[in-house]
């Protein structure tokens, strides 16, 4: 058994010197680092396993045959798995963002992708001051706005008499306190000292993000049932 562990070793050896000897950003075998690596190390896997059980094979070539596709068909899922292993995980968060709408899907560029809810509309899952707090898009509010409770929640105490100033929102104007939060973070997206609107008691029902928050990103944009939010 020492010869197929010689091979083996040689093998993994020469594999970790080209690495060492290949400049940092050029690929081997147009393949980048990790993948060749990745590969070297199946590759060993798979000579190891046939030069320990290929020999006891010699007189079944029949079953020898379909091990042999058995393993083929593990290395090559094994390559793929590796080399596609972002994209699956980009599809495995699109499907969780399909079940749990609210929940963002980050993008390659750093870009978020939120699905639309089944009442139609957007709901952005945010942390305002580290808690957790649940907003419906509202691109016809002007302000960011916190329902009363929700402020109430976060600790945020605001009197009676500075409910003075009116906002518009998609269900109309309601009069509103303005305060603000120390961060505000949808995703990798994160604004501090940011200024949000507060309703009266009883006056909403959702956290409202308006445009005050669109126009402080990059760009947004909305395609059928998906809203794109670029930091």
């Amino acid at each position: 058994m020492a010869q197929p562990r010689n091979i083996i070793v040689f093998t993994i050896l020469a594999a970790v010197v080209f690495l060492i000897l290949t400049p940092e950003n050029q690929t081997v075998f147009g393949l980048n680092k990790n993948q060749f690596a990745a590969t070297v190390f199946s590759m060993s896997l798979l000579l190891w396993v046939a030069l320990r059980v290929l020999p006891d094979y010699r007189f079944r070539p029949g079953t020898a045959a379909r091990h042999l596709m058995i393993w083929v068909g593990l290395f090559f899922a094994l390559i793929i798995g590796y080399t596609y292993y972002e994209d699956m995980g980009f599809a495995g968060r699109r499907v969780m963002g399909e079940l749990q709408p609210g929940r963002a899907t980050e993008g390659s560029n750093g870009e978020l992708v939120f699905v639309q809810s089944q009442n139609g509309h957007f709901i952005i899952n945010a942390l305002v001051d580290g808690k957790p707090v649940a907003f419906m898009l509202d691109t016809g509010a002007s302000d960011t706005v916190l329902t009363y409770e929700t402020a109430k929640i976060l600790g945020i105490d605001i009197p009676p008499e500075r409910f003075t100033t009116r906002v518009s929102t998609a269900n109309g104007e309601t009069t509103t306190a303005f305060t603000r939060v120390g961060r505000l973070a949808v995703g990798s997206i994160i604004f501090d000292n940011f200024r949000v609107a507060v309703s009266q008691p009883g006056q909403l029902e959702d956290n409202l993000l308006g445009m005050s928050f669109l126009n402080r990103i990059g760009s947004w944009s909305v395609q059928g049932r998906r809203l794109t939010l670029n930091p």
